[in-house]
C-alpha cells in the first residue's frame, strides 16, 4: 500500500495580487480560483472601530495616498478603490469566502479584541490561525476567545525556537508551542539559515506545521518542500499551484 501524498498548503501572501490590489476581495477570489488552500492577510483598525484588511499603517505604498487606517471609517475606506479592488472588512471577507482558512496577522494591538469578536460572533474557530510578528498582540486577541484557535509563533518565539533546536531541549519547546500549530518563517534572517532540513523535521517533530514566506521562485517552492517544508505563503498562488501540485 503507497502512502498517502500529502500536498503542500498554498496560502496566497494578501490573495493574488495581479489584476487587483493587494488584500482585496478580488485579490482573495483570484487566488483562490488559482488553488490557493488558505488566505494571508492583515488587519487593522478603522477610526469607526471596525477591522479592516490591509498592510500597511498608510494607505501610500498601494492607493498612493498619504492618509493612514485608523483615521479613516470602514466606508471611507471602501471608497479608495472601486468594485472588489477596495479595503474591505475582515467581515466582507467572511462572509464573501466562506469555505476558506484565513491565516490573520494583527498589525497593531488595537485590533486584537475586535478580531476576537468576530471570530467569536462568526464562529470560525476552526478555520482561522491568527498569527503576529508581535507574541503580545497575538495572546491579546486569543485570550479573548471561547475556544482555541491555530497559532503562528512570534519573532521571539521563533528565534527561541532555534535556541532550543541547537542545544537539543526538546522538552521546554514542547512547552514553548503547546498552543500553537505552526511556525511561519523566511529562508534567512540576516545571517541565520532557518531553512535548514534538520530544524525544519525537528519542529514538525514538535507538532509544527512550517511555512516559509514570502516564496514565488518556482524551483525555490521545490526546494523547500524538499526540505520538509508543509506550505508556501506566496505572493503567486498560481505559479505555486503549478509548479508543487501538477
Amino acid at each position: 500500500m503507497r502512502p498517502e501524498i500529502v500536498q503542500p498548503e498554498i496560502l496566497a501572501h494578501r490573495g493574488l495580487a495581479l489584476e487587483h490590489s493587494e488584500n482585496t476581495l478580488g485579490a482573495f477570489r483570484a487566488a483562490i480560483d488559482a488553488g490557493a488552500t488558505a488566505l494571508e492577510l492583515d488587519v487593522h483598525l478603522s477610526a469607526d472601530g471596525q477591522i479592516v484588511v490591509f498592510h500597511d499603517e498608510d494607505l501610500s505604498r498601494v492607493w498612493k495616498t498619504s492618509a493612514k487606517v485608523r483615521e479613516l471609517t470602514a466606508r471611507q475606506l471602501t471608497e479608495v478603490g472601486d468594485g472588489e479592488n477596495v479595503i474591505p472588512t475582515l467581515q466582507q471577507v467572511i462572509d464573501h469566502f466562506p469555505g476558506i482558512f484565513l491565516n490573520i496577522d494583527v498589525k497593531v494591538i488595537e485590533a486584537a479584541k475586535p478580531l476576537a469578536q468576530i471570530i467569536e460572533a462568526t464562529k470560525i474557530h476552526s478555520r482561522v490561525r491568527v498569527a503576529s510578528f508581535s507574541r503580545k498582540r497575538r495572546l491579546a486577541a486569543v485570550r479573548e476567545l471561547s475556544l482555541p484557535v491555530a497559532q503562528s509563533a512570534a519573532g521571539v518565539e521563533v528565534f527561541l525556537l532555534l535556541g532550543l533546536f541547537r542545544l537539543g531541549w526538546v522538552k521546554l519547546a514542547r512547552l514553548l508551542v503547546k498552543d500553537m500549530d505552526a511556525v511561519q518563517i523566511p529562508i534567512h534572517f540576516g545571517k541565520l539559515d532557518l531553512a535548514d532540513s534538520r530544524f525544519i523535521s525537528w519542529l514538525k517533530a514538535l507538532g509544527l506545521k512550517v511555512h516559509f514566506w514570502s516564496i514565488n521562485d518556482p524551483a525555490t517552492m521545490k526546494e523547500l518542500v524538499a526540505k520538509g517544508a508543509s506550505g508556501i505563503v506566496t505572493d503567486r498562488c498560481d505559479v505555486a499551484r503549478a509548479t508543487l501540485c501538477s
